[in-house]
C-alpha cells in the first residue's frame, strides 16, 4: 500500500479550509529516528528574546508576544528564500500568512498559503515555508508549549542540518532596520493594530461569556490565534484553548461558542 503523505491525513479539514491542520505520518516518524536528537528543555534557555531580532540566513524573526501557555513570532523570509525543513518534537506550530505567499512544504506535499491564511503542523511535523513574493513574506507563527530550543533540523539550505536554534552572535537589539512591533506589554497594547500588506494584526481582549459569534458580526476578522483563556460551546465543553488558531469558519460551525472567563487573543484581518 502507498504511504500516506502529511497532507492526505488531514486531521479535521477540507481542503478549501484557510487553516489546515497537519499531524505525523510514518515519513516523518522515520525521519525523525534517524536524527539523534537533544532537545533542550525550556528551562535551559535563558535568553531574553523580548526587545530583540534574531538573524536568519532567510531573513529574520522576532517575538511578538509571549506568556506561559504561547509565544508568537514575526518572520520575514526574503524573496525566494525558505526555513529549514525542521520539526518540534514537543509543541505544536501554526503559521499565518500577513504579507506576500507563503509555499509549505512537508515530507512528500506542498500547500500555497496567502494572506489570513494558516496552516498547524503538530508534534513531530516536518515542514519548511518559502516566501513565493518579490517583496518577501511577513508571516505571524505561533507555538505552544513555549521552548525555544525544541528545534530538530533534516534539511537546510544553508548548512545548518542537525543544528539547534542560533545562538547569541545572530540576536541583535538594534531594532530600527526592522518592520518591529511588540504585544509584550499587553496592557500598553490593547487594541494596538498593525499593518503587514494586505493584512492588520491587533491585540484582542473579550471579556466574560461574550459570544463569539455576535462579536464576529461586530468586529470583522478571518484568523485568532488565543493567547490565554478558553473558548466552549453551548454545554460547556472546551473547544479552542490557548495556542489554538481558528478561522471565521470554526466559530459558524460551531454551537454556543463563547468566552469562558477573560480572553486574550491575536486576531488577523485581511482588507478586502
Amino acid at each position: 500500500m502507498a504511504e500516506k503523505s502529511s497532507v492526505s491525513r488531514l486531521k479535521n479539514t477540507l481542503s478549501f479550509r484557510i487553516n489546515k491542520k497537519l499531524i505525523p505520518c510514518t515519513f516523518d516518524r522515520r525521519a525523525l529516528a534517524e536524527i539523534k536528537t537533544n532537545v533542550a528543555p525550556k528551562g535551559n534557555d535563558l535568553h531574553d528574546f523580548s526587545r530583540a531580532v534574531v538573524r536568519k540566513p532567510w531573513g529574520y524573526e522576532y517575538l511578538l508576544f509571549a506568556n506561559k501557555f504561547v509565544s508568537a513570532w514575526i518572520l520575514n523570509i526574503k524573496k525566494g528564500c525558505r526555513t529549514s525543513m525542521h520539526c518540534h518534537q514537543g509543541k505544536k506550530t501554526s503559521i499565518i500568512v500577513l504579507s506576500g505567499n507563503a509555499l509549505c512544504l512537508t515530507l512528500g506535499e506542498k500547500m500555497q498559503r496567502r494572506p489570513a491564511q494558516g496552516v498547524l503542523f503538530g508534534k513531530g511535523v516536518f515542514h519548511s515555508t518559502r516566501s513565493l513574493s518579490s517583496r518577501g513574506t511577513f508571516i505571524l507563527e505561533i507555538e505552544t508549549p513555549v521552548n525555544k530550543r525544541d528545534l530538530v533540523r533534516l534539511k537546510d539550505d544553508y548548512g545548518r542540518e542537525q543544528t539547534g536554534y542560533e545562538t547569541d552572535e545572530y540576536i541583535y537589539s538594534d531594532l530600527q532596520q526592522y518592520d518591529y512591533v511588540s504585544f509584550i506589554d499587553s496592557n500598553s497594547h490593547f487594541d494596538t493594530q498593525k499593518r503587514f500588506g494586505r493584512c492588520r494584526i491587533q491585540f484582542m481582549r473579550y471579556n466574560n461569556h461574550q459570544s463569539l459569534k455576535d462579536l464576529s458580526r461586530r468586529f470583522r476578522w478571518d484568523m485568532m490565534c488565543i493567547l490565554k483563556g478558553r473558548i466552549i460551546d453551548g454545554q460547556g465543553k472546551v473547544v479552542f484553548k490557548a495556542g489554538n488558531v481558528l478561522g471565521r469558519e470554526d466559530i459558524k460551525e460551531s454551537s454556543g461558542v463563547r468566552t469562558s472567563g477573560v480572553l486574550e487573543a491575536i486576531v488577523v484581518r485581511k482588507d478586502r
